[in-house]
C-alpha cells in the first residue's frame, strides 16, 4: 500500500518503489547489485559518509573530490568520471554540510553524464529546499537515475527504520531481487501512509 502512495505522491508507477530499512539500506542495495571491485564510486569528500562504506565493503574504488566552501563541485566531479565509473552519490542538500546545489547544476550535470553511470540523488533533506531539483523527468527519459528519500528527517520518523528508492521499473527490479523480503516492517510502513496523508 505504501507504494501505492507514494507513487500517487510522486505521480509515478507503484512499480518505481523500493522500500527500505531507512534510505540507508537503499545505498546498500545499490552497492550490492552494481558494484564489482573494477567499479569507481564518485563521491564529494565531505559527503555523507555511508556512499564510501558501502563501496568499500564492495570492493569498489571510492574517488572523493574537493568541495570548495563544503559544497560539491559538479564540473570538478564530472572531470573525475571515467569508464570505470558505476555510481556517482549526490546528496543535496548535504549531510553533513548542509550545502546544495541548484537544481539547474544538476540538471546540466545529469545530462552530461554517460550511459553507464548510474546518478544517485539522495533526497533526505529535499523537504528543506525551496526549489529542489526534480529527477522525475530524468527517470522518464529512460537516464539511469535513482533517488532517494526517508522518513527519519522532516517527518520525525528515524527511529521506525523507513525510507525508499525510486527510478526506472527496471532498476527498481533489478534493487527489489537483492533486497530482504522483510526488510520494511508493516508498523513503520503505516506510519509512512499516515505521514504522507
Amino acid at each position: 500500500v505504501l507504494r501505492e502512495k507514494l507513487g500517487q505522491y510522486h505521480e509515478l508507477d507503484p512499480s518505481q518503489f523500493i522500500l527500505g530499512n531507512g534510505s540507508n539500506e537503499i545505498i546498500e542495495l545499490l552497492g550490492h547489485v552494481f558494484l564489482d571491485p573494477d567499479d569507481e564510486v564518485l563521491v564529494g569528500e565531505h559527503a555523507f559518509v555511508v556512499y564510501k562504506l558501502v563501496a568499500l565493503l564492495m570492493g569498489a574504488r571510492v574517488v572523493e573530490t574537493a568541495m570548495p566552501n563544503l559544497t560539491h563541485d559538479l564540473n570538478t566531479m564530472r572531470e573525475e568520471v571515467s569508464e570505470r565509473t558505476k555510481l556517482i552519490f549526490l546528496p543535496s542538500p548535504n549531510n553533513p554540510t548542509g550545502t546544495a546545489n541548484t537544481a539547474r547544476e544538476i540538471d546540466t550535470f545529469v545530462h552530461s553524464l554517460p550511459e553507464h553511470v548510474i546518478f544517485c540523488l539522495d533526497e533526505a533533506y529535499a523537504e528543506y529546499q525551496e526549489v529542489p531539483f526534480d529527477p522525475r523527468p530524468h527517470i522518464r527519459e529512460g537516464r539511469k537515475v535513482l533517488a532517494m528519500r526517508t522518513f527519519s528527517k522532516i517527518h520525525g520518523l528515524a527511529g521506525l527504520r523507513i525510507g525508499y528508492g525510486y527510478g526506472s521499473p527496471e532498476m527498481i527490479g533489478l534493487l527489489q531481487q537483492a533486497r530482504q523480503p522483510f526488510n520494511a516492517n508493516s508498523v513503520a510502513q503505516a506510519t509512512a501512509i499516515a505521514a504522507l496523508e
